[in-house]
């Protein structure tokens, strides 16, 4: 078996799209998701390090819900003001009753 370096880099830029841990491609989907939608929420399960979190929230204009069970949030991230103003970063479990209940409040009247 061989290692095709250059073919492994470009998998890790697509994988690494503005800084999100998404591909060019997951990005457009979103996009053209949010384009037609038109949401005014976005509710994310696995925040790993914020920024897609923070490119929905500056793509869309909607706000964003982020749950995680770890904090690895970017610093720069959490600084951003666009991060602070729009998104709400959560830390639990997505299946616990408790976080499933908060989600709903903070969905209400989207």
């Amino acid at each position: 078996m061989t290692f095709d370096l250059e073919a492994s880099l470009e998998a890790t830029a697509r994988q690494h799209a503005e800084g999100c841990v998404k591909t060019w491609e997951d990005l457009e989907r979103y996009r053209t998701i949010i384009t037609v939608a038109a949401p005014t929420l976005i509710i994310e399960a696995g925040t790993f390090s914020g920024k897609a979190a923070l490119w929905f929230a500056a793509n869309s204009g909607a706000k964003v819900v982020t749950i995680d069970c770890t904090d690895n949030v970017d610093p720069d991230t959490r600084d951003n003001p666009l991060f602070r103003q729009q998104v709400t970063h959560l830390l639990g479990n997505t299946i616990d009753p408790e976080m499933i209940d908060r989600v709903h409040r903070l969905a209400e009247g989207h």
